[in-house]
């Protein structure tokens, strides 16, 4: 799989625009490798049923919004880590 994933990550890295940046390069290379392994986890039957997904994100979503109500904002705080930037377009 390494080996598969350092080819699919060059081929990536070389459709990239010149002006990318490291994070974008990461960005790319961190989604290639969860895909791979997404795939090695469905041949190995690790899957889950849609209705399971959508618990699964129903309930994320319940305690993210525990967590948001429980934190106070500091206008010192960096921003970033409490709102993720936008994924970035993926072509």
């Amino acid at each position: 799989m390494l080996n598969l994933l350092k080819e699919a990550s060059i081929e990536t890295i070389k459709r990239l625009p010149d002006e990318c940046t490291a994070e974008d390069i990461m960005y790319e290379v961190n989604f290639i490798a969860q895909v791979l392994e997404g795939l090695k986890d469905a041949e190995a039957g690790r899957l889950v049923t849609t209705d399971e997904l959508l618990n699964r994100v129903g309930q994320w979503a319940k305690e993210d919004g525990r967590k948001r109500r429980a934190a106070t904002f500091r206008p010192s705080m960096n921003i970033s880590r409490i709102i993720p930037r936008s994924m970035p377009h993926v072509s």
